[in-house]
C-alpha cells in the first residue's frame, strides 16, 4: 500500500482542502467518527467513504500518480479529466469517482466495461478487474466465492470461463445487487446465489437488511458493529454444506471481513478439499495474527503472503505427492 503521508500531500494537486482532510482522517482513526469525507474544490464538495483501499484511497492513488490532470466539483456533477458524472444519487457519488477514473460507462441504472455490468461500482471491483487480484485460471472448474457482495468476484470468475460459481453473501442488500448483476450479465445457469454467512457452525444470525452498499464490502458479521438498520435474520452455512453441492473443489475465495480466522481453524478438512484457495486476512478487524492460519494452510499448501501484518491477501496452492 502507498505511504500514507506521502499519498495525504499529493493531494494537494487535486483538492483545495487537504489540509483539513488530514484532520478528518485523524477524527476517524483516533476519535472513531464515521468513516467519511468531504473533498472540496472550488465552491463544489462531495462526500466519499473511507476504508483502506476504497473510494478515497483510488481518488488518492491516482492523484499521486499524476493521472488526475483536472478535476472540479459542481453543483451536481464531477469531472476528472475533462469526463463528467452527473450526480443523480449522492450514495453513488464514489462510484461515480471510480467509473471516470477507470473508464467505466456511467448508463442508467448500471456501470458497464468491455461488456461487463454493474449496478454498483464499489471498490473491490477495482481491485477484481483492474488490478487482477484474483487472477487464476478457472476454465471449466468450479469456484466457491466466500463473501461475494454485489457479485464482482463471481463475474470475474463466470466470464473467464468458470463452470460454476458458488456466491455467498451474506447481507441481504448486497445479495440483492449480486442478483440483478448476476441477470445483467445473463450469467444465471452459472454462478448460484446463496444469501448465507460461513462459520463452522450452523445455525442463524443477524445482519442489517439495508446496509449501505458502499460500506458492504467491509462489513463483518465476526465483529460488533452499531447497526441503525432494521434487522433480518439469515442462515449461518458451513463449508461442508456448500461442498455437498459441490462436484470439483478446485478454487476457494474467502474475502468475509474475519470468517477466515474460523473456517481455517475450525474448518480445515473442508477446506483442504481444495486445489486452490486464495484468502483475504483481517487481523485489523480480528486480532487474531495470520500466522495462525497461514500455519495451518502451509501443512498442504505452498502458499505466499501480500499485505502488511493487520490486512492483506494469501495465495495458496495445494502441494503435489
Amino acid at each position: 500500500m502507498l505511504d500514507l503521508f506521502k499519498l495525504v500531500l499529493s493531494q494537494r494537486k487535486c483538492l483545495d482542502n487537504w489540509v483539513s482532510i488530514g484532520f478528518q482522517l485523524l477524527r476517524i482513526k483516533y476519535f472513531h467518527y464515521p468513516n467519511v469525507i468531504t473533498l472540496k474544490k472550488g465552491k463544489g464538495k462531495v462526500r466519499i467513504g473511507v476504508f483502506l483501499t476504497g473510494y478515497y484511497y483510488y481518488f488518492l492513488k491516482n492523484c499521486y500518480e499524476g493521472k488526475i490532470k483536472s478535476f472540479n466539483i459542481y453543483d451536481n456533477a464531477i469531472e476528472i479529466n475533462g469526463k463528467i458524472a452527473k450526480i443523480n444519487k449522492n450514495e453513488l457519488v464514489g462510484d461515480y469517482i471510480l467509473a471516470l477514473l477507470y473508464n467505466w460507462k456511467i448508463k442508467e441504472g448500471y456501470f458497464e466495461k468491455n461488456g461487463i455490468k454493474f449496478t454498483r461500482l464499489p471498490s473491490s471491483t477495482i481491485e477484481i478487474f483492474e488490478n487482477k487480484d484474483y487472477e487464476i485460471e478457472v476454465k471449466d472448474r468450479e469456484v466457491v466465492d466466500i463473501g461475494a457482495n454485489v457479485g464482482d468476484s463471481s463475474i470475474y470468475f463466470a466470464i473467464n470461463g468458470a463452470k460454476r460459481v458458488f456466491a455467498i453473501e451474506p447481507l441481504p442488500s448486497a445479495y440483492s445487487e449480486l442478483l440483478k448483476n448476476i441477470e445483467l450479465n445473463n450469467l444465471r445457469n452459472v454462478i448460484i446465489p446463496i444469501n448465507a454467512a460461513s462459520g463452522s457452525n450452523e445455525g442463524e444470525i443477524e445482519v442489517p437488511c439495508n446496509y449501505e452498499i458502499s460500506d458492504s464490502i467491509a462489513y463483518s458479521t465476526f465483529s460488533k458493529q452499531e447497526n441503525k438498520n432494521e434487522i433480518c435474520k439469515i442462515p449461518r452455512i458451513t463449508l461442508k454444506k456448500i461442498l455437498d453441492y459441490v462436484k470439483d473443489p478446485y478454487f476457494l475465495k474467502i474475502d468475509c471481513e474475519g470468517c477466515e480466522f474460523d473456517l481455517i481453524l475450525n474448518e480445515y478438512n473442508d477446506i483442504s478439499a481444495f486445489e486452490n484457495i486464495i484468502l483475504e486476512y483481517h487481523t485489523i478487524k480480528t486480532g487474531i495474527p495470520y500466522s495462525s492460519i497461514l500455519n495451518k494452510l502451509s501443512n498442504d499448501y505452498e502458499c505466499k503472503v501480500i499485505g502488511p501484518k493487520k490486512l492483506g491477501k494469501i495465495y495458496c496452492k495445494k502441494q503435489r505427492n
